[in-house]
């Protein structure tokens, strides 16, 4: 992950991601949910390039950060996941 742009008060912040769309769009749909999230959105700017990518635009509230923020999301997302995979090892 590459920072390309953060604002000084921590709130906004471009990201450059080397994946695809799937994870964007995971990410940009949670981290919406936030009451503490302005705006989110991602763009895969290179669809056939040999290294996909994508921007993650993020943007807060003044009461808290863009990290905060991405590290929340990141860990729901993870449980969500965890949780799926264990009902789906139960059932199997």
């Amino acid at each position: 992950m590459e920072i390309l742009k953060e604002s000084d008060d921590k709130t906004m912040v471009s990201l450059k991601v080397w994946d695809t769309h799937t994870l964007g769009n995971m990410i940009r749909s949670r981290i919406l949910k936030s009451q503490n999230v302005l705006f989110a959105s991602y763009k895969q700017p290179e669809f056939l390039s040999e290294k996909t990518y994508i921007i993650i635009n993020i943007r807060t509230n003044n009461t808290t950060t863009w990290k905060d923020e991405l590290f929340n999301t990141c860990e729901e997302l993870c449980n969500e996941l965890e949780s799926l995979r264990l009902s789906l090892n139960s059932q199997i």
